[in-house]
């Protein structure tokens, strides 16, 4: 299994709702912060976390 295909399987595991095909769109950087985000949010509340550097407080996606 490749690393996109892991990174794809754990992301399927914590948001079932997405589909590989969509997924496959994205780096393998972009996969690993996003799993990085759903394993962050299914934290029990209250849980601390540090923003990355290189990520700005607010932003987002624009589709070609």
């Amino acid at each position: 299994m490749t690393e996109l295909e892991r990174l794809i399987e754990n992301i399927r595991d914590l948001n079932p709702s997405v589909s590989a095909e969509w997924l496959g769109r994205f780096s393998e950087l972009d996969l690993s912060h996003y799993l990085e985000h759903l394993r962050v949010l299914s934290l029990p509340r209250g849980s601390s976390w540090e923003r990355r550097d290189d990520l700005p407080a607010i932003s987002a996606y624009e589709a070609a």
